[in-house]
């Protein structure tokens, strides 16, 4: 049994709770979490989504939240439009735009040719 010194008048209490070193005692082990890649999680999210589409209460709850969302930051400045944006930011933002759109076609285009059935 241990004891515990208080600190009012040091008389020592005693405390019931073992120490862990006692015969037949092993130590819990701390359970880890295990984190999942980036594809793991992209598919629970989809799953998640896919759920609340198809449920009307859920989906209309998400849409508001998600317009709550969008006002609140507006409200704050973080959303600009891209009219509002200097000409070279907007330079920029176009041609990124352009690039990703490029990247989204051609990857659509080889997902397709994998897809269609060889003759």
């Amino acid at each position: 049994m241990r004891t515990r010194s208080r600190s009012k008048n040091n008389d020592p209490k005693p405390v019931d709770r073992p120490t862990g070193c006692e015969e037949g005692l092993r130590k819990r082990k701390k359970k880890r979490k295990v984190k999942k890649s980036g594809a793991a999680r992209r598919e629970i999210k989809r799953l998640q989504r896919q759920k609340i589409q198809q449920n009307p209460k859920l989906h209309a709850a998400a849409k508001k939240k998600e317009r709550a969302r969008w006002k609140k930051r507006k409200e704050k400045g973080k959303l600009t439009k891209s009219k509002d944006l200097p000409r070279r930011q907007l330079k920029l933002l176009q041609k990124r735009r352009k690039a990703n759109n490029g990247k989204y076609y051609l990857k659509k285009k080889q997902q397709n040719q994998n897809l269609s059935p060889a003759y």
